[in-house]
This record gives structure tokens, sequence and C-alpha cells, in this order.
């Protein structure tokens, strides 16, 4: 891709991009196939033109868009299309095609997770109380005994004067930690930006900074209000393959463990160590909260496959006027959860909402300003897998 100065990320709102579901996504009683999208769109933004691409991308004929699939390969080439149909100038060079290099993890079915708690052993079933991967791309990890700790939201941001790991040290033990921001179940404006969630509020940003905290595993308890999903969605989004670039590509500290706890599961956890999980949420949400030993161990033995691929990103550009090195990027994700072949049944995760939605959304976006005189800066069109 060229060398643009980056002036503004655009998101476009219409995905839910850290809660694939199944659950959410609307019926699509009739399935076009790529061929039924004429050059017919209008030059105004319609429901008609946003509800065809979520159709076309949503059908079972994409087989839910899962990287490495022929879902993907029907996807960059229908996105590819599209941009040639505008007019669009290909944003890597002579290419529409930016190559991803890939790792596709798999928690193996023998894998299992236990916490001793005062006598108490909790055994924690996949899916029904807890999920965990790992990031590693090691073959199995052992962790055991690991003394467990709350940490509030797992927070560390100076410049909100906020730290939940001051005066704390987590290396080798397992961290326990709340979704969303500080603020948010409280409904306190004054904390980061109360309701509305910011990156540290996000499960990727808690497992980064567990990780550079030097902690062995990192689980976030789940509630449905302050992840804006429901357990289901944490599920089936767990319980496949899970996809990443390799440690080659990223550097950065990774957690040996990262996972999920239900609601329920967290709740006889801190139940077994003696603790009120309801009443530490409501003190993790108050300036000067400190961490809370559980009085607890965390033992996990994790069997993991991995194997490397690649994926695509898919981008496009319109040249500025005045200022062509500078760009604003609108940018949506064009992956799902692909096809589960083990489930019975209906078993494609089509993926209509998350994100077929923004993909439509920004193919809009860009065909307005195509019909638009060009705007000063560059402006950059980003579908990444």
């Amino acid at each position: 891709m060229s060398r643009f100065v980056l002036v503004s990320v655009v998101c476009v709102f219409l995905s839910a991009c850290q809660a694939p579901s199944r659950i959410a996504d609307p019926v699509v009683t009739a399935e076009p196939s790529v061929t039924d999208i004429q050059h017919g769109f209008g030059p105004e933004v319609s429901t008609e033109d946003l509800s065809m691409h979520i159709k076309v991308l949503a059908s079972d004929e994409f087989a839910g868009r899962a990287p490495g699939t022929i879902g993907e390969d029907k996807t960059v080439a229908y996105l590819t299309k599209q941009f040639k149909r505008l007019g669009l100038k290909p944003g890597n060079g002579n290419s529409y095609v930016q190559t991803v290099p890939m790792i596709e993890s798999l928690v193996g079915p023998n894998s299992s997770m236990s916490v001793s708690s005062k006598g108490n052993n909790q055994s924690l079933l996949m899916g029904k109380d807890m999920v965990m991967g790992t990031r590693s791309e090691l073959p199995e990890i052992k962790i055991d005994a690991s003394d467990m700790v709350f940490v509030g939201y797992g927070v560390n941001a100076p410049e909100q004067k906020w730290n939940d790991y001051a005066g704390l040290d987590v290396k080798g033990k397992t961290v326990v930690m709340l979704i969303n921001d500080p603020g948010f179940h409280a409904g306190d404006a004054s904390l980061f930006e109360g309701r509305r969630m910011t990156y540290y509020g996000r499960w990727t940003y808690k497992y980064e900074e567990a990780a550079r905290q030097g902690a062995a595993a990192a689980l976030i308890i789940h509630d449905t209000e302050g992840a804006a999903y429901g357990w289901d969605v944490v599920k089936n989004s767990w319980s496949g393959p899970q996809f990443d670039l390799p440690k080659s590509e990223d550097p950065e500290a990774r957690i040996p463990v990262q996972g999920w706890l239900s609601a329920e599961a967290a709740g006889q956890l801190f139940k077994n160590a003696g603790l009120d999980l309801m009443k530490l949420r409501a003190a993790a949400n108050k300036r000067g909260f400190k961490a809370v030993p559980l009085n607890s161990q965390l033992n996990v033995d994790l069997k993991n496959s991995t194997k490397r691929g690649e994926s695509r990103n898919v981008l496009a550009m319109l040249p500025g006027k005045t200022r062509p090195d500078e760009a604003i990027v609108y940018t949506a994700h064009w992956d799902h959860l692909g096809t589960h072949p083990d489930e019975p049944g209906d078993n494609i995760y089509n993926g209509a909402i998350d994100n077929a939605s923004g993909v439509a959304g920004v193919l809009e976006i860009a065909e307005q300003f195509t019909v638009n005189k060009p705007a000063d800066r560059s402006v950059v069109f980003l579908f990444v897998t």
C-alpha cells in the first residue's frame, strides 16, 4: 500500500465487530448469487442497494465467509468487482488485494480447566462455563495452581489516572476481570466515557494488558449488558478455529491462556472463595480500587493445534485533489464464522449483521465519493480479514 499520512480512521458503526453471532442474523429468504448483482446501483445511498450487498455476502453461497475458505475467495472476488465497477484505483500498488499471513489455532476437545478454592474443586466445561484459547502457537500449555487475582476492569490508563494493576505483581498468576470500562456498570459519565465503551473496555485490550503485566492467564467475566451480546455469542465465537497474525508479524507480548467465564461460573468461583462478586464489581467502578486475591488456584491443560495459511485484505483508493499523500480510511471487516460441519441442521453462520452490513455501508459510502467532486485528501476503502 502507498505510504499515506493517516489523518483519520472513520469507523462504520453498522457492525458488531467483536460479537460474531448467528442468532442476530436476519433471515434472508432470497439468496441471489453474485451474478444477480447488476451494474444498476443508483447514485444515492438506498435501502435496496444496501440490502442487495448484504443478501449476497450473507447468502449460503458465501458459506459464512471464514478466512482461508471458498467463502473468502467469493468475498474477495465480489469486493474487487465492486471496486472496479466504481472505477476506484487499486489500493495496494496495482492490486486490490493485500495478502495477510495467518495462523489458525484450534483448542482440542481433551483440553480442561479447573479452579481450586478453599478445598472446593470447580471443573469448568468448555462452552458451558468457560471458553479458552491461546495465541502462543504452542501445541500444549499447562498451568498448575496459578494464584488468581481479581483486577477489576484490568485497565492501566495513565491519562485517566487509573491503574488496576497498581502495586501488583501478577507474573505467573491468573487475572480475572470485568468486561467494558470502569464507570459503565455504575453509569458514571465522569469515569472514562461512561456508557460508551473505549478500547480499554474491549476484550482484546484486556488480554494485551495482562500479557504486558506478565500474567499466565486472563479470564474475563461475561455479562450481557457489559459485553453487549449474550453468552451464546462468546461460545460460538470461540468454539471453532481462531485466526491470528503469526508472532513473527506481531511481536507484542501474548498471554499464554486467554478466555471468558460465564456469569454463573464466575459467581460460583467467587462464592467458593468466600467473596461477593457483585460487591467487588461495585468497588471496581470507584477510583482507588485495589486488586483482590481470590484465594483460588487455576489449573489448565490446553491442547492446541495450529496451521499456517494466508488470508486477504481488499482495498481501493480515490486519489486526493490537493493532498493525495494524506488519507481518510473507511473500513470494515469482511469475515465471519464460516460453516461448522460438525453441527446438525443449518450450520452456516451467514454473518448478515456481523459484518456484511458494515461492508455494505462502506461500499455505499465509496459510491458517494465517486459521484461527487474529488476530495482534498485521498480516500481509502479497506475491507480487512
